[in-house]
């Protein structure tokens, strides 16, 4: 009994760290963009606050309906809703300061390029709190994994936007941009960091992995996700590499193995589905087959008993 009691209290205690981190790191971040946004423009940017409160009271309010649910794992729509509010505004603000700010900022400022990236990568460690505490405990060890290997992979997308505006920083990277570059690299970063909302409605759906994982959901989200983040990023920093002799990331090779395990992944999929629908075929016609290799035999003839055999 106490030590039930001393599990639970330990849970608890868990998951509330968590959302008060998840606040801190929510508050740090709107405070590292809204600066660029209006010190570089006017106190009409003040009016960004606005969709900051939003946001943050849509954690909030998801983490209290996590605590009060009375089914451990049960479907949580706020978690996905307040990251997909959450992440169109955080991606509208990188657009607008890389597009209009960065290229102005240097090291010598307090809040240059490195403030910057440590905002824009704040995102990983919302996603990972985010989930945490809505995470329950009492899970299959196969949901567990998957819920693991899907936070640390999105939170290491998030690093690798990071590490991807790093070429905007024109007195850093010494490197001039094309329009439809510079835009590009802007659109893939605000992609991956509104693609999340995605897995989160997955585990939402499967109430954080208490059901069935959707095969097929999933496989779709990470063919979307190769096809319009890894590859695009692998594709630029290749260019970036071989026209503009850029220093190689090592982010490079993480979209190489991505891509890879994409790729292997549909593959499995479509493997196990031909293999389903291989024996859902054979099965009726096995039976058919069962029965038409059965002997036919008469029926064995039975005495004649009674008045029938007085009468022979």
């Amino acid at each position: 009994m106490a030590s039930t009691i001393l599990s639970y209290v330990t849970k608890r205690m868990f998951r509330g760290a968590a959302a008060v981190l998840c606040v801190v790191a929510l508050v740090l971040q709107c405070f590292f963009l809204d600066h660029y946004l209006i010190v570089y423009n006017n106190n009409w940017w003040y009016l960004w606050l606005i969709p900051d409160i939003v946001s943050i009271s849509l954690y909030i309010v998801s983490f209290v309906v996590s605590f009060r649910s009375k089914q451990e794992g049960a479907e949580l729509p706020v978690g996905y809703i307040s990251w997909g509010f959450y992440s169109v505004f955080i991606a509208a603000k990188v657009a607008i300061i890389f597009r209009t700010i960065a290229y102005q900022l240097n090291e010598e400022m307090i809040y240059g390029p490195n403030t910057l990236k440590a905002g824009v990568a704040l995102s990983s460690v919302s996603f990972l709190l985010l989930v945490l505490t809505h995470q329950p405990t009492n899970v299959n060890s196969d949901h567990q994994m998957y819920i693991n290997r899907l936070i640390g992979s999105v939170s290491i997308d998030i690093l690798d936007t990071t590490d991807f505006l790093e070429v905007i920083f024109i007195q850093e990277s010494r490197i001039f941009l094309t329009f439809s570059m510079h835009n590009t690299i802007i659109g893939v970063s605000c992609i991956n960091l509104m693609l999340p909302t995605i897995p989160l409605l997955i585990l939402s759906r499967t109430r954080y992995g208490r059901a069935e994982m959707p095969k097929v959901v999933h496989t779709i989200y990470t063919v979307v996700y190769m096809l319009a983040v890894n590859l695009p990023m692998l594709v630029i920093r290749l260019l970036l590499w071989n026209v503009h002799s850029q220093n190689v990331s090592v982010f490079l090779i993480k979209n190489v193995i991505h891509i890879g395990m994409i790729i292997k992944l549909v593959h499995d999929n479509v493997v196990d589905v031909e293999e389903q629908r291989r024996r859902a075929s054979s099965q009726p016609s096995a039976g058919i087959e069962d029965i038409q290799m059965q002997p036919i035999t008469a029926p064995a003839a039975q005495p004649l008993t009674g008045p029938s055999a007085a009468a022979v």
